[in-house]
C-alpha cells in the first residue's frame, strides 16, 4: 500500500496562505514543518490530462515495475465496514483533533466595544486554562466565571460558542455580541 501527496492542478496561492502561519501567535510543542518549494505536476506533462487519467498511468506503471503487484477490489461487505470505522474512529473529533499536541495561543482582537487579547493553552485541543486581557469593560471585572466555564472545553468555534451562550458574558464583556467574543477566543 502507498500512501502520498502529489499536487498535480493545485492553486498554489491558496495552498500559500493555508501554509502561513495564523496572524495570531501559536506556540506548539508539534513537530515543527520544513518549508519546501513545490509545484504542480500538470504543468511539467507534455499533454494536459484530467487527474484521473495521470492516477491511471501511475498505476500502469507500478503494474509495470512490480508485475507480482495485483489490484485489489474491495467487496461492498468491506466497502461498508470502511465506512462503519470511519464513522465511528477516523471520521470523530477525538481520532482527528483530540490526540493533538499541546500548544499556547496568543490572539489579539479589536472591537468596536474594546480590545481582547485571549491567551490559552490547549492539550488535545481542549482548552486547558485561559486568560483573559484587553481595553474592554464589564460590570463584573472578575473573569473566574467565564474561565472556569471555558476550561475544559474543545477549542472550536462551536463549542467555545455553546460554553459562551449559556454565559452572561454580558456583564464581564459589555457591548460585544455572542459572535465577537466567539472570535476572540478562536477562530472560525
Amino acid at each position: 500500500m502507498h500512501h502520498g501527496c502529489l499536487l498535480f492542478d493545485t492553486d498554489l496561492s491558496v495552498l500559500g496562505k493555508a501554509l502561513e502561519p495564523p496572524k495570531d501567535k501559536i506556540e506548539s510543542k508539534g513537530v515543527k514543518s520544513v518549508r519546501s518549494v513545490v509545484d504542480n505536476i500538470l504543468p511539467h506533462l507534455p499533454q494536459k490530462i484530467s487527474v484521473e487519467q495521470f492516477a491511471d498511468k501511475i498505476l500502469d506503471r507500478m503494474k509495470e515495475e512490480f508485475p507480482e503487484m495485483k489490484e485489489y477490489i474491495f467487496s461492498e461487505e468491506e466497502l461498508n465496514e470502511i465506512e462503519q470505522l470511519r464513522k465511528e474512529k477516523f471520521g470523530t473529533w477525538e481520532w482527528n483533533y483530540g490526540n493533538s499536541p499541546t500548544y499556547n495561543i496568543s490572539r489579539e482582537t479589536r472591537f468596536q466595544a474594546g480590545k481582547i487579547q485571549v491567551l490559552a493553552d490547549i492539550h488535545n485541543s481542549t482548552i486547558k486554562d485561559i486568560h483573559f486581557y484587553g481595553t474592554f469593560f464589564g460590570n463584573i471585572a472578575d473573569l473566574t466565571p467565564i474561565v472556569s466555564a471555558l476550561k475544559g472545553t474543545k477549542y472550536t468555534v462551536e463549542n467555545v460558542k455553546e460554553v459562551l451562550k449559556n454565559l452572561d458574558f454580558n456583564n464581564y464583556f459589555a457591548g460585544f455580541s455572542l459572535e465577537e467574543l466567539t472570535q476572540a477566543i478562536v477562530e472560525g
